[in-house]
């Protein structure tokens, strides 16, 4: 019976945790993007946007880079992959853990991006 509390708890502060991530995401300020027409395009992002598309077949629409508050370093912002659909989304999460570069921050299925963390 305890047990079965706990995992609920467990499951319950998750939820929580991922509701808190989603909000705060909206939150953070659009630091650089992969678009050439943004007035805060990233010449590197689009590169790593044309590697992916053709190194691993991926449709990927674009990158962002958040600045969280209080983060002044690029290697700490959050990058998020805005993917054309699920099974692209799928599986560039697959490689990425593979190769163990970032940490997944958060995954918002409905949108279809995905959120990486660099800490």
């Amino acid at each position: 019976m305890d047990a079965k509390k706990r995992v609920q708890e467990k499951a319950e502060q998750n939820k929580a945790a991922e509701i808190f991530k989603k909000k705060s995401i909206k939150s953070f300020k659009i630091w650089y993007i992969s678009e050439k027409k943004s007035k805060v395009y990233l010449r590197q992002l689009k590169k790593n946007s044309k590697n992916i598309k053709k190194e691993y077949k991926i449709k990927l629409n674009r990158i962002l880079v958040f600045q969280p508050p209080g983060v002044v370093l690029f290697k700490d912002a959050i990058t998020a992959y805005y993917f054309k659909n699920i099974t692209d989304l799928n599986k560039f999460e697959q490689i990425a853990s593979e190769l163990k570069t970032a940490n997944l921050y958060f995954r918002d299925i409905d949108s279809l991006v995905l959120y990486y963390s660099g800490k």
